[in-house]
């Protein structure tokens, strides 16, 4: 039977977490704290971030430092890096989503990206059209962990949510799959683990992209 399969973008798709690193970096360094990526990996993987009043993010350690605008040197940076995202696809995962297209399958993309950086990277990694549907972040559209995207992308598509798969790799992620009422699989190449997507009631797990073929198919 044919199914619809929703894969995440970040973590899921594409390593794109080091980006985020030279990101914060260079806008922090313009902001007169000089740091490097490494500095800020080690930062967001022990402490984590704090969203800034002008929709960017900060490293806690910095939130308390940087000026009012530090989401003008955030954004100017990402719109420099974002689009390396297409380049750096994890292995395998052309194979399966190839396999999963000659196996009759429709497949989408949810991210809770912006939508106009998540389409260019779709694009430019894939091709045109590629995928059935591509669904980045939108003022109308709540954000993971609420079903509001995966229910748009079921009634556009048409499928019913039992005939759906959500893959990826946070637990945003499986909340959202589960609040939609679909299923799961948890994409654990990615940035979270086992033990916290399985808090969230996850209960399908794939450690390398081309098992999906096999569990899906």
């Amino acid at each position: 039977m044919k199914k619809l399969i929703i894969f995440d973008l970040d973590g899921t798709l594409a390593d794109t977490q080091p980006l985020l690193y030279d990101i914060f970096a260079d806008a922090l360094t313009e902001c007169g704290f000089p740091e490097t990526a490494e500095n800020v990996g080690a930062m967001l993987k022990g402490k984590g971030f704090r969203p800034t009043k002008d929709g960017a993010h900060v490293p806690i350690d910095y939130a308390d430092r940087v000026p009012d605008n530090f989401g003008l040197y955030f954004w100017t940076n990402y719109e420099n890096y974002y689009m390396r995202a297409a380049d750096r696809l994890y292995g395998g995962i052309r194979e399966t989503l190839d396999g999963l297209k000659t196996h009759g399958h429709a497949i989408a993309v949810l991210s809770n990206k912006p939508h106009r950086f998540t389409y260019p990277i779709i694009e430019k990694a894939f091709g045109e059209n590629y995928f059935d549907f591509v669904l980045g972040g939108t003022p109308e559209i709540i954000h993971k962990p609420a079903p509001h995207g995966i229910n748009y992308i079921c009634k556009m598509l048409g499928f019913k949510p039992e005939d759906t798969y959500m893959i990826g790799d946070l637990p945003a992620d499986a909340a959202s799959a589960l609040a939609a009422k679909t299923n799961y699989i948890g994409a654990l190449w990615g940035y979270s683990n086992r033990e916290k997507l399985s808090e969230k009631g996850a209960k399908i797990f794939a450690e390398k992209p081309i098992e999906l073929l096999d569990i899906i198919n």
